[in-house]
C-alpha cells in the first residue's frame, strides 16, 4: 500500500524551477542556501505539500534577486520549504515537462507529445490537454488515498477531472 507520506513526497525533474512548501523540513538540494533564507530547523512533519512551479524560471536570476530582497514571498516560501535545481529531459517543451512532473514518467511513458494534438473525430488540430495523458497524474493517486488535492492553473489540464478537492 502506497503510505501517506511516500505519496506527498513524490517531486520529479522537470525544466522549471520549483519549490515544495510545508512543512516537510528545510533542506536544499542543488545549491547553497543563502544565509538570509536558512531559518527553518525544525524536525519535518507531514501536514501538508504545495509544489509551485514557474515554467521557464531559473534559479541563476531568481537567487540573485532574492538576495537583493526583490522576491520576498519566494524567499519565505523557501525557507519554510525544499528546493532545487531540476533535471530535465529533452525535447524541452513545457507540456511534456509538465506532464512528467504529474506523473513521474517520462514521455514516452504519458503519453503528451507536443502543445497541440490533432482531433481524432475532426482531424483539426488543438491544444494538448490532459486527455493526451495515457497514466494516472499525482493528483489522481492522491485522491485515489482520500488526500485532498487543490490545483491551480497546471500545465495541459484541462478539461477539469474529477478528483478529491479543487481543479481551477
Amino acid at each position: 500500500e502506497l503510505s501517506r507520506y511516500r505519496l506527498t513526497n513524490v517531486c520529479v525533474a522537470g525544466s522549471v524551477l520549483a519549490l515544495l512548501v510545508g512543512y516537510l523540513g528545510s533542506s536544499s538540494i542543488g545549491g547553497a542556501v543563502p544565509a538570509h533564507l536558512q531559518q527553518n530547523t525544525t524536525t519535518p512533519t507531514l501536514s501538508q505539500v504545495v509544489l509551485l512551479g514557474a515554467d521557464g524560471a531559473t534559479w541563476d536570476v531568481a537567487l540573485p534577486m532574492m538576495k537583493e530582497g526583490k522576491l520576498p514571498h519566494l524567499a519565505k516560501l523557501m525557507a519554510r520549504g525544499s528546493w532545487g535545481e531540476l533535471r530535465t529531459t529533452l525535447p524541452w517543451k513545457s507540456p511534456i515537462l509538465w506532464a512528467s512532473i504529474a506523473t513521474g514518467k517520462r514521455q514516452q511513458g504519458h503519453g503528451v507529445r507536443d502543445f497541440v494534438v490533432r482531433d481524432r473525430a475532426s482531424r483539426v488540430v488543438v491544444p494538448v490537454s490532459m486527455a493526451s495523458r495515457t497514466v494516472k497524474a499525482i493528483w489522481d493517486i492522491a485522491s485515489e488515498h482520500n488526500l485532498r488535492v487543490d490545483m491551480v492553473n497546471w500545465y495541459a489540464s484541462w478539461p477539469v477531472e474529477p478528483l478529491n478537492g479543487t481543479m481551477v
